[in-house]
């Protein structure tokens, strides 16, 4: 089923997705600390983020963020969303179906108080995590507090064993680097919002009251290799991610809820190499949304960004994956059509997920997830999910971690429902965690898996 729903002056196009069954959640003893306190607070309040406090809503962060203004409107000529969603069937695996799976071990929880763009990243040994003071980084084993770098609100991306960081505002913004051990580098950048770095170059975003703009800056300073301003308004709120995947620089807002309309991100996109306009596509749970730039770019592929290892296909050293599969982005030759969507790269694999053809008469279409080469297609393994297999998503020695969610189909935004743990050899299904609230960030190391939701950092034992 598709629906039409207007949202701004903009026309997207939503299809639906399945509804689950949420298993009970593992009763297992936990830790909770409040980050940056010396003793264990008590351990009857919270079994993670599924438990009481994930429900009442009490510690989320909507009630500690700054408030922003309401959203503008896109002057641009199109701006389609679509939103690739099924509903999940109760199929089973060869290796096991999805209720066959049991709860990791919960090891300990920690309170959060999160800002405008929460996050949570491995830092060297340490999970960290963006808060609304700072960074703070985690002891692994116990969930008490490492270090903590005071930052005003910041927006961060990994890049590789440092986090990229915008913090404060307006003119006292600054561009700040933080290494492992806590270390930092800032740089002056009036009314940055975000910043990512990819080599030597710093990708820097942000917005004023009646523009927004892009621009790839050399890391040792100088005028930038390009300026990028998107032919749209201010946003009216600030930009809270960046991401650079398969050539593409995307930048986006939080979702923010609007009444009576689709909860969804605004976003726009350039070549890291040029500035040029591109496509825009935003992955979130269960969602992938596409921000089209206009009729004049309308035969620019709609470039997914891929999580993961760097993409390896012999021959095409700049192939990428759009929603129709494999892609030659130089020449817009379609190598291989894949009829999954691609979620995250192995190097010369894929995992992709997919689900048989909806019949009216069917409640739920069969729903999986495989790994296949990105080439050729050969299929490696398929594994029959419960629920939609989607990003945020990680991966440690092993296995693939995977969020997984459902919508009805008069609803517009996924539900989360459970953390799918699978094993990249075999494809079998080793553990399933579940969640009521979106994750907010996940990482892994170490045979341990990190989930931030709801203001609740919580390990997990990936076994």
């Amino acid at each position: 089923m598709v629906a039409q729903s207007p949202v701004g002056d903009h026309n997207h196009t939503l299809a639906t997705e399945p509804y689950g069954i949420m298993d009970a959640m593992s009763k297992e003893p936990v830790h909770e600390f409040d980050l940056g306190a010396s003793s264990p607070a008590d351990p009857a309040r919270s079994n993670g983020p599924a438990g009481p406090e994930g429900r009442d809503g009490s510690s989320g962060p909507d009630s500690r963020r700054r408030s922003s203004p309401g959203w503008r409107t896109s002057p641009w000529p199109v701006v389609t969303l679509a939103v690739l969603l099924v509903i999940g069937g109760a199929a089973f695996s060869p290796q096991g179906g999805p209720r066959h799976a049991r709860p990791p071990a919960t090891l300990w929880t920690a309170q959060v108080d999160t800002g405008r763009s929460p996050g949570l990243w491995m830092l060297g040994e340490h999970p960290v995590v963006a808060a609304a003071g700072g960074l703070q980084a985690v002891d692994p084993s116990t969930g008490e507090q490492m270090w903590h770098v005071p930052l005003d609100d910041p927006a961060c991306t990994p890049s590789g064993d440092t986090l990229v960081c915008v913090a404060d505002e307006g003119q006292e913004a600054a561009v700040v680097i933080v290494d492992a051990s806590g270390g930092t580098t800032a740089h002056e950048f009036p009314d940055a919002d975000v910043a990512a770095r990819n080599g030597a170059d710093l990708f820097v975003a942000g917005s004023t009251e009646d523009r927004a703009w892009l621009a790839r800056v050399p890391a040792g300073g100088g005028a930038p290799v390009w300026h990028h301003q998107p032919e749209l308004p201010g946003t009216g709120s600030r930009f809270t991610g960046i991401t650079i995947s398969q050539g593409i620089v995307t930048v986006r807002t939080a979702a923010e809820p609007r009444e009576n309309r689709p909860t969804l991100p605004f976003a726009f996109a350039a070549d890291a190499d040029s500035g040029d306009t591109r496509p825009a596509v935003v992955r979130a749970m269960g969602m992938t949304i596409f921000h089209g730039p206009g009729d004049e770019q309308d035969d620019a592929p709609e470039v997914l960004p891929l999580p993961g290892a760097d993409l390896v296909v012999d021959g095409y050293p700049q192939a990428g994956f759009t929603a129709n599969g494999l892609v030659d982005l130089p020449t817009h030759t379609l190598l291989h059509e894949h009829h999954a969507l691609a979620l995250y790269s192995l190097g010369e694999d894929v995992l992709a997920t997919g689900s048989e053809r909806w019949q009216d008469e069917t409640a739920t279409p069969d729903l999986w997830l495989h790994r296949v080469h990105a080439l050729t297609g050969q299929q490696r393994w398929r594994l029959s999910v419960e629920n939609r297999p989607s990003c945020p998503c990680t991966r440690t020695e092993d296995n693939v971690v995977l969020s997984a969610s459902f919508s009805d189909r008069e609803q517009f935004t996924p539900t989360a429902v459970a953390l799918l743990g699978v094993d990249l050899r075999t494809g079998q299904l080793r553990w399933r965690q579940p969640i009521d609230t979106p994750p907010e960030g996940l990482a892994a190391a170490e045979g341990q898996v990190y989930l931030l939701t709801g203001g609740t950092l919580t390990a997990y034992a990936d076994r």
